[in-house]
């Protein structure tokens, strides 16, 4: 599990435990942990799981629970995926002032937009649509900045009188698909298309399963064929444009789910 590649611009251990914070209360038990571990990585590297249970006032139990809850084995191996994480950040211009910078971060990001534009799969968006329309039961999912996207299309999707689910923690994204049969329509937003290996996987035993699209800024993977349809689109594959193709197209559906269902609005 520690060998595979979750992500090639964020790596695993930042998606696992900024969801876990994002979905939990500031005072929960997983929550002080994954703040903790975030807050100070390389400490935590060199820690006994007595130590870190110390610092976030819990018991060592504790600490083995939480690495069971977030799709881990055990401590040992939280310590192996936190020493490959590399934190990056890609900066977006070599300008020399604010506004020369922020120009050339917008002249970017409205190439990629237009990117998409030219080079969506309008023929798979628009079976979405149907599906959309069809499937009673739909979930959107995506990690970190991909999740804006899944949490986009529930709000306009709402306004559409169409209710999508959305579950922000990795662990519970994970149940959830597991879980899911052929009355399910899930949607996965995946920039580099990595989403959900381990997820994906675990289901290939089932004989229902849930319809999954799998909308990715890398087309040259190939898809797992537990995946329905793959929607795919040009992207540089860096972190820059990486949430805004991801939320454009989020809104390129509600608006074809509009244009499909009230066309006389």
């Amino acid at each position: 599990m520690v060998s595979e590649v979750m992500t090639m611009i964020y790596d695993r251990m930042p998606i696992i435990l900024l969801s876990k914070i994002a979905s939990l209360p500031d005072d929960s038990i997983n929550c002080r942990i994954a703040s903790y571990i975030l807050s100070h990585p390389d400490s935590v590297l060199s820690e006994s799981i007595s130590d870190l249970a110390k610092h976030c006032h819990v018991a060592n139990s504790s600490v083995s629970r939480f690495c069971r809850e977030i799709g881990l084995s055990d401590f040992f191996e939280l310590k192996a995926i936190l020493e490959d994480t590399h934190f990056r950040f890609e900066r977006a211009s070599q300008g020399v002032t604010a506004e020369e910078r922020t120009g050339e971060h917008a002249n970017s990001l409205s190439g990629s937009l237009a990117d998409v534009a030219n080079s969506l799969d309008y023929e798979a968006i628009q079976e979405l649509v149907s599906d959309l329309g069809n499937y009673e039961n739909v979930t959107a999912f995506g990690l970190l900045k991909a999740e804006t996207a899944a949490i986009n299309l529930q709000a306009d999707m709402l306004m559409l009188k169409k209710f999508i689910n959305t579950k922000l923690a990795y662990d519970e994204q994970v149940k959830y698909i597991n879980e899911a049969d052929e009355r399910d329509l899930i949607i996965v937003f995946s920039y580099t298309g990595n989403y959900f290996v381990e997820g994906l996987r675990n289901i290939q035993r089932k004989r229902t399963k849930p319809r999954i699209y799998l909308i990715s800024g890398d087309a040259s993977k190939n898809s797992n064929r537990l995946i329905y349809r793959k929607i795919c689109f040009l992207s540089p594959q860096n972190q820059i444009p990486h949430p805004y193709q991801l939320l454009f197209i989020s809104s390129v559906i509600s608006q074809e789910y509009y244009h499909r269902f009230y066309p006389n609005s």
